[in-house]
């Protein structure tokens, strides 16, 4: 397992950016705030969030279809079970971000 790994990091209100951190549970843990709920979003790709952000109300930071995301979000690669460098550009997300936003007006994922 890597000590440190590159991230992408979206907070609420600004635009994502890569950053380092350690690839240590407690490291994501503060990084959003709480334990952590890793979402798969593509192949090799998982975004990690809050997992009780929305309980907590913390600030919407981007819409994906029907629902929301809370809080700031962590983009990351995945092996396994083990979390890796993002193979995602920080303009790749931004891309996904939008894409994401329009799966409600069009009646789903898609």
């Amino acid at each position: 397992m890597k000590a440190e790994i590159k991230v992408i990091i979206k907070e609420p209100g600004e635009a994502p950016y890569m950053a380092k951190v350690a690839n240590r549970l407690d490291a994501l843990q503060e990084l959003v705030g709480g334990y952590i709920e890793p979402v798969p979003i593509r192949g090799n790709v998982d975004m990690i969030v809050n997992e009780d952000g929305k309980i907590y109300g913390l600030p919407v930071n981007f819409t994906a279809g029907r629902d929301y995301v809370a809080g700031p979000a962590v983009f990351v690669g995945t092996a396994g079970e083990e979390f890796t460098d993002v193979p995602m550009t920080v303009e790749a997300v931004e891309r996904w971000i939008k894409k994401a936003s329009r799966w409600v007006r069009r009646g789903g994922r898609g």
